[in-house]
């Protein structure tokens, strides 16, 4: 057969691809000597496209054994002496014996001579080799070939026939890879030998259990030659065989590898593409360089070269004595190899099994039920031999775990080692090491509460030895691990599991800790004085005085017994050199300014002078009074109220100074330093500060000094205002400035730890002090007594009083400590100090002759009330006046006792000290059940009154008969009322209230008072209206309403009065609303709202109702979420406007439905809400009118009236008259122009 009928049938067979077919005949068409079928089909055997069987049978279906001439068979050769008399046929030339190699083969001549009786049997997976041929041997004869219906006897070799072996795996790779385990031995030179023709059938591949080339997957590459070479060998070496014995061949187990072994410089057929194809390495290379390694081919081999690699060996022939290869060695040793594993498994199976016999029989053996080892540990136990007892216990629990007195045996053998812990003398931390470590035994163990008794004996003197050490450590490390100690100890003490309450001792154990709770504290106060102390350090470092006091604050937030330990005499020299160097000081000057500030008010006219009780000339000497945040100027011997200007002054300033006829006045609210003229309040000129005045102004040798609440003193002249020096200090204040006796220098106290001494001259600072202080706790400012300075600091429920030295370089400090808080000024009287406390109780002191103290207390008064009240002293030429509660002068007797001398207005509480001028001692005092501040005045001499005037009270304004522009003004105080404790529960806060029927009308009533006021000016007598009073059917329990001809009024019976509005008469019989329940809170709590044919009104719950007229049907309901009514509602036009107490401005349709709801901005309002156009006019409590669109609620516009407001405002025109807190009544304009966005 030729190479092209090979690759015809090839191609026919679809055994290859196609593009490898072309590219083969390619190949063989260009070769430069023919090319034989066998080489073509070694190389695709060994490139994986075909089995060696495929490749056989190809070969053996063309004939290829006539291709070429059969060699002749050489002659036999004599067998030397002891050799085995068997013939052995000659095997073909062979040019490697790498085949044998991989299987792991030994050639024939290594095995071990057969018995004569028949052929030996080779060992498994062992090659065979030819015997070894003596030295000078002749060649042997050629064996005569065995007829190939003779088969080999398989008995004889050892071989069971292959319908006995087991199943090949279906993969043909597993079998391979199987074979590839064994490394290739070295290759060997043999030589040439006269071929046997093979004549047995080819096995076939399925019974080989190997699939088609078709059927198979993708090759997987093998192992690279040097992959395979890093294993061991497992097989030993052929040895080289004799030239004059023939080599047997040996067919191959099964299929190659899918890789080429070999040809591995050859790229794979299957890797090829159309265009790889020709880089195929030629075939006539491989004839040149025989790639084929294992095969004894060579171009011109013929198909007995192929068969002796591929084929099955030829059987021996019947008497020739020569012996036959084995037909399948490979499948054999597979075989065997199977049924040693089966022997070995069985094997391995049956130790297995005998090791659980065995294990399971001496686990089941007898031991006993544990009682007697029980008995032995306990014994120990009980005779408190822990140590024995210890490991009885152990081997107990060991041997027998699940024994019925377990849990008892664990919980003695844990007691065992507490008690062996516990020597003599004690050893506390051994035992507490020992506890701890057996705790989690006993409080997990049902047996434990047999042990508590046993247990708390140990436990407690343990935790009171470690309470003992923890008071008794001295160094930082000792008191923590003590600690440690402690906190171990009293968690054993506390775990109930341990310990029960009935054995616990509660108040030992609290007793301990709360001493843990001292330490602890001790501890972290030591480490915040530390770090105080280094942050203070750091900060006077970097000049941050402020700074280093913030950290002072915050450890005494913290800590405040600190603030009495000696750590701070050590910071007080670098905290006042520090401050010193701070403060910062300059000669800028500023011109004062002499026109009027600009303000929305017109006009500010003290209400007096409208009612005609005052006419604004003083007939004689005025005095000024402060209160309320107003400074009056009145009359001194009639009180009239000549002019008033609102301040916003705090209450600790009770006077301003006076200067030749002026009068130097801060504004606080407007931030302006102010001289006015002392008769007629007209301004000469007014100086704008930079910040928050603090305290009055202080005037010494024609300069003012004002201190501002940023740290900022400033210095004007007296008489032009102008700015003369300002000094900037590190701290913020809270005082004013008070000035040393000769008027050289000032004194300027810190809101916290400092004091300031200052040049008068030029604000030069010229020293600070250190005091120690915390903020708030000065209250007014020092006064000097007998050379030193002293304050009053409030601590705790004390008051502690610095006497201060600034004679000499330093500053010496002493205190004095009395009982009470101090809140109104220190008094100097002569050689003696006067203190009157919170408690109105009042502390005489004089200076020390002895002992370290520079102050002390000679006695003390107690107010003559059983209420105590502060009280403001003041000196007067008789003696002391006292105004607290009532108002009363005091002389100091012999005894150095302070007696009453006389006492007058004992009813009312005076909010500053009183003053003398002329023989006259005028005081203010105020009501606070009507809202009104007095002026009263009284004889020096012996406390007659002489006249009391109202400065302030709620005011109602409304229009004058003969329509001049200023309004007529309705005091309230005409209507003495205060609330009863039976409705004050029910009625909102203010009591008082006013319904304008026109702008000549006004109706006056008092919430809790069963009559109102119909106050008219169009019959007014002079200044003064007809009043008439009618009397009602019940109690005012809110604000009445005006329904066309009808007025409404609310009662605290839940009905509501119709009346008459001008003569007050009633109408109808009062009326019930019909409430959801017939409780306390279905009270009205508001004023009625009538708006088109709904009346409006306000349950004490929140909830707004709505009542359809005229029958009061129930309408809808907005619920308010919980929200009181603060304001309103007020029916204005067709909408309906109220506020509630969570800051909501809200207005209503007249259906009910919301308009619109809006965030108050200002506060709450106060007074009736006024129509002004398209615009509702609001007031507010802060003195802000907001002018509001009545169509969307949008905030127009915000004119800030300057002081707060109170009482019913008066709009004319677009004149808008105002009542305010002060008794001033304010003139405002509504220009159109005004109320425009």
């Amino acid at each position: 057969m030729t190479s092209e009928v090979f690759l015809q049938k090839l191609e026919q067979g679809g055994l290859a691809p196609p593009e490898i077919v072309a590219s083969l005949r390619r190949q063989v068409a260009a070769a430069k000597q023919p090319i034989v079928p066998a080489t073509i089909a070694k190389l695709l055997v060994d490139k994986g496209h075909l089995t060696p069987n495929q490749a056989y049978r190809l070969l053996d279906a063309g004939g290829t054994a006539s291709a070429a001439p059969k060699p002749a068979a050489p002659a036999p050769a004599t067998k030397p002496a002891g050799a085995s008399a068997i013939q052995k046929p000659a095997a073909a030339p062979v040019h490697s014996s790498s085949a044998l190699d991989d299987l792991g083969l030994a050639p024939l001549d290594d095995l071990p001579e057969p018995p004569a009786k028949g052929p030996a049997k080779p060992a498994v997976n062992q090659a065979v080799a030819a015997p070894a041929k003596p030295a000078g041997a002749k060649p042997a004869p050629a064996v005569v070939k065995a007829p190939a219906d003779t088969p080999f006897a398989l008995d004889d070799l050892g071989l069971a026939p292959l319908d006995d072996l087991p199943e090949l795996p279906a993969t043909p790779a597993k079998a391979a890879s199987a074979v590839s385990k064994a490394p290739a031995a070295p290759a060997k030179t043999i030589p040439a030998k006269p071929a046997l023709a093979p004549t047995v059938t080819p096995i076939a591949l399925d019974d080989l259990g190997l699939a088609p080339l078709d059927d198979l997957s993708e090759p997987t590459p093998a192992a690279t030659p040097a992959k395979s070479a890093s294993k061991p060998a497992t097989a030993p070496a052929a040895k080289p065989a004799p030239a004059n014995k023939p080599a047997i061949p040996v067919a191959p187990l099964s299929a190659p590898a899918p890789a080429a072994s070999g040809l591995d410089d050859l790229t794979a057929l299957d890797d090829l593409g159309s265009a790889g194809l020709d880089s195929l390495e030629s075939l006539d290379s491989l004839n040149n360089d025989n790639p084929l390694g294992s095969a004894a081919l060579d171009p011109f081999a013929t198909p007995a070269d192929l068969n002796s690699l591929s084929a099955p060996p030829p059987a021996a022939k019947p008497g020739s004595g020569t012996q036959p290869a084995p037909a399948a060695p490979t499948a054999i040793a597979v075989a065997t190899e199977n049924r040693q594993t089966l022997w070995v498994g069985i094997g391995i199976g049956s130790v297995a099994l005998l090791v659980v016999i065995v294990g399971l029989a001496l686990f089941l053996w007898p031991r006993g039920s544990g009682q007697e080892e029980f008995a032995a540990a306990e014994q120990a136990y009980q005779e408190k031999q822990y140590a024995a007892a210890i490991p009885k216990y152990d081997q107990l629990l060991k041997t027998f775990p699940n024994h019925d007195q377990a849990s008892l045996a664990k919980v003695h053998r844990s007691m065992a080692a507490i008690h062996a812990a516990h020597s003599s003398p004690p050893d506390w931390p051994r035992l507490l090491t020992a506890m701890q470590q057996e705790a989690g035994t006993l409080a997990s163990e049902s047996a434990a509460a047999q042990i508590h008794t046993e247990l708390a004996p140990l436990l407690l003197p343990l935790t009171e030895y470690f309470g003992a050490q923890l008071l008794q450590a001295k160094s930082a490390d000792e008191r923590q691990a003590s600690a440690a100690s402690v906190r171990a100890s009293l968690a054993l003490c506390n775990d109930a599991r341990l310990l029960p309450a009935n054995l616990r001792p509660w108040q030992k154990l609290a007793e301990i800790e709360e001493s843990l709770q001292f330490i602890a504290r001790d501890e972290l106060r030591a480490q915040a004085r530390e770090q105080a102390r280094q942050t203070i350090t750091t900060k006077l470092a970097a000049g941050d005085v402020q700074g280093a006091l913030a950290a002072r604050s915050t450890l005494l937030l913290h800590f405040p017994e600190v603030a009495s330990e000696p750590f701070w005499q050590e910071l007080a020299a670098p905290l006042a050199e520090a401050a010193q160097r701070a403060v910062k000081s300059s000669g800028d000057k500023r011109p004062a300014e002499t026109a009027a500030a600009k303000s929305a008010v017109l006009n500010t006219i003290p209400w007096q002078q409208l009612t005609g009780q005052a006419s604004g000339v003083a007939n004689g000497t005025v005095v000024t009074v402060v209160a309320g945040g107003t400074i009056y100027a009145l009359d001194e011997s009639t009180g009239d109220v000549r002019w008033s200007r609102y301040l916003g002054c705090p209450a600790n300033v009770a006077s301003f100074p006076q200067t030749s006829g002026s009068s130097l006045l801060v504004d606080f609210a407007r931030r302006e330093l102010l001289q006015v003229s002392t008769q007629t309040g007209q301004l000469a000129w007014r100086q704008p500060l930079a910040s928050d005045p603090v305290g009055a102004p202080l005037v010494v040798e024609g300069k003012a000094y004002v201190s501002l609440s940023t740290g900022e003193l400033n210095c004007f002249d007296a008489a032009s205002g102008e700015l003369l020096a300002h000094a900037q200090l590190p701290q913020t204040v809270t005082l004013g400035l008070q000035a040393t006796a000769d008027g050289q220098q000032l004194i300027q106290v810190a809101n916290e730890g400092l004091l300031y001494v200052l040049n008068a001259a030029d604000l030069n600072c010229q020293r600070a002090v250190y005091l120690g202080h915390d903020a708030g706790s000065i209250v007014d400012p020092p006064l000097e007594f007998l050379s030193r300075l002293v304050m009053a600091e409030n601590v705790g429920n004390q008051t502690k009083l610095n006497s201060i030295s600034l004679t000499g370089s330093s500053a010496e400090t002493k205190s004095q400590r009395v009982d009470g808080n101090v809140s109104t000024p220190l008094l100097v009287v002569g050689s003696r100090l006067l203190v009157p406390t919170l408690a109105g109780k009042i502390h005489v002191l004089e200076a020390a002759t002895e002992g370290g103290e520079p102050l002390k207390l000679v006695s003390s008064h107690s107010p003559a009330t059983a209420e105590p009240v502060a009280c403001y002293l003041s000196a007067s030429g008789g003696g002391l006046l006292c105004a607290g509660q009532g108002l009363s002068q005091l002389t100091l007797g012999a005894d150095k006792k302070l007696q009453p001398a006389w006492s007058a207005v004992t009813t009312a509480t005076f909010d500053a000290a009183a003053q003398s001028q002329n023989q006259t001692t005028i005081a203010v005092h105020h009501d606070a059940g009507q809202g009104i501040t007095w002026a009263t005045a009284v004889s020096s001499a012996a406390g007659a009154p002489r006249w009391q005037v109202p400065l302030s009270l709620p005011l109602s304004l409304v229009s004058r008969a003969s329509g001049e522009a200023l309004p007529l003004i309705i005091p309230w105080q005409n209507i003495p009322a205060s609330p009863t404790a039976a409705t004050s529960a029910i009625h909102r806060a203010d009591q008082l209230g006013a319904v304008a029927l026109n702008e000549k009308q006004l109706l006056l009533f008092a919430i809790g008072k069963s009559e109102l006021s119909l106050v008219d000016s169009s019959e007014a007598t002079g200044t003064a209206p007809m009043t008439r009073t009618r009397k009602l059917p019940g109690v005012v329990a809110g604000m009445p309403a005006l329904c066309g001809q009808q007025l409404l009024v609310p009662l605290t019976d839940g009905t509501i009065a119709c009346l008459n509005p001008q003569t007050g008469e009633p109408l109808a019989a009062p009326f019930a609303l019909a409430t959801k329940s017939a409780d306390f809170s279905g009270l009205p709590s508001s004023p009625a709202a009538i708006v088109g044919s709904s009346l409006f009104v306000s349950e004490l719950g929140g909830t707004l109702r709505q009542f359809l007229l005229p029958d009061l049907t129930p309408g809808p309901e907005t619920n308010l979420s919980g929200a009181r009514l603060s304001f309103g509602p007020h029916a204005l036009g067709d909408a309906i406007l109220f506020a509630t107490s969570r800051d909501e401005l809200q207005c209503l349709q007249a259906d009910g439905s919301r308009r619109w709801r809006m965030t108050l901005t200002h506060g709450p309002f106060i007074g009736t809400p006024l129509v002004h156009g398209t615009h509702w006019l609001l007031l507010t409590q802060s003195g802000v009118v907001e002018v509001r669109a009545a169509e969307t609620g949008e905030l127009v516009q915000s004119i800030d009236c300057g002081q707060p407001l109170q009482g019913t405002s008066l709009l004319a025109g677009n004149t808008l008259w105002l009542p305010a807190t002060s008794g001033q009544v304010l003139q405002l304009s509504l220009a159109r122009e005004q109320v425009q966005p």
